[in-house]
């Protein structure tokens, strides 16, 4: 029985889970019933289920419980079978969108395939910036000993080229389906578009520090407590997801506020330097002061990208602008 499941699924008895998954994954897209419309497709498919399912149970027999290490080997294999089958009956049965869904396509099958197409991907561009630096240092035949030195290690790193061979492009956008669907992944998501909002907008918005963190510190108590008096089982991911929403908003609001600003007017000051200490002595930082202490309840405003930029300079020329809702921002700047 043995010796025909590892047939089926190509492995041999060494193999690991992982291998056993990643060959049982290829053969199940081309013999899915709904994919593979050959008389035999379906007891095909459940076979390859069977052996697979088999051996996983198999691998991971020592997490069982207790009380089947008393079985003896034979009854233990014939309880093995029996499961694997039941198994691979009802993965026959269903639709391949939902067998897609299944284990074997899971989050941590999803993740592997995007960091192994990732790892692909960085390799190529590697080799073409190489080469590309060949070529401009030495012309159109500077490449070829690197070529050559590839093409005799190849065995060493034609792992990465595994990609080609067990995964298509629909694979790769099923597995940014799955990931994307994942709560934690999508508050991580969110807390990222956030956090660019609040670079790019928040801190060019004329409001006073304070209020920001009024706002925030709101949300997160407000949410957190909903959470811990109405949801039985209090989930991070699902608080994060539902802050960085609500959060989300309210950075909307200020985007709004901010596209739609007009009516520029320029204002004109001189600048100081914040300064901090270093090992060399006091160094000049990005955070500048204005002169009257204009724009003193908005630190955010008065950082800038890089204090390089100001070298030079003793002024610096803000256009203010008004949003829609009223809202003062600054949508440009200039030393002078």
């Amino acid at each position: 029985m043995e010796e025909q499941y590892l047939k089926i699924l190509a492995i041999d008895q060494a193999s690991s889970l992982d291998q056993l998954k990643r060959a049982y994954r290829e053969q199940a897209k081309r013999l899915h019933p709904d994919r593979n419309a050959s008389a035999n497709a379906q007891s095909e498919f459940i076979l390859l289920t069977e052996a697979y399912e088999y051996f996983k149970n198999k691998l991971e027999a020592p997490q069982e419980k207790a009380y089947q290490t008393y079985e003896t080997p034979q009854e233990k294999a014939a309880r093995l079978q029996y499961e694997a089958r039941q198994k691979a009956r009802a993965y026959a049965k269903m639709r391949y969108e939902e067998f897609v869904q299944s284990e074997y396509f899971s989050i941590y099958q999803s993740l592997k395939m995007l960091v192994d197409f990732t790892g692909f991907l960085l390799a190529c561009l590697f080799l073409t910036f190489i080469c590309f630096l060949l070529i401009k240092a030495g012309g159109i035949l500077a490449p070829i000993p690197v070529i050559l030195l590839l093409a005799l290690t190849f065995p060493k790193w034609r792992p990465l080229f595994r990609i080609l061979v067990y995964y298509d492009i629909a694979d790769l956008w099923r597995a940014i389906w799955c990931i994307l669907q994942v709560r934690l992944f999508q508050g991580i998501l969110m807390s990222v578009v956030n956090l660019i909002l609040v670079l790019t907008i928040v801190f060019n918005t004329l409001l006073p520090t304070w209020l920001f963190a009024l706002v925030y510190a709101m949300i997160l108590v407000s949410v957190g407590g909903y959470f811990i008096k109405k949801v039985p089982q209090f989930k991070f991911s699902q608080y994060l997801l539902t802050t960085s929403i609500i959060i989300g908003l309210f950075h909307g609001l200020l985007m709004i506020n901010y596209w739609t600003s007009q009516d520029p007017i320029k204002e004109t000051y001189g600048f100081t330097y914040h300064y901090e200490r270093s090992s060399t002595g006091r160094k000049p930082t990005s955070f500048l002061i204005f002169e009257n202490d204009a724009y003193g309840a908005y630190p955010a405003l008065r950082i800038f990208p890089s204090v390089e930029e100001t070298y030079g300079h003793q002024q610096v020329t803000l256009q203010i602008e008004t949003g829609i809702f009223g809202i003062q921002v600054l949508k440009g700047y200039e030393f002078i």
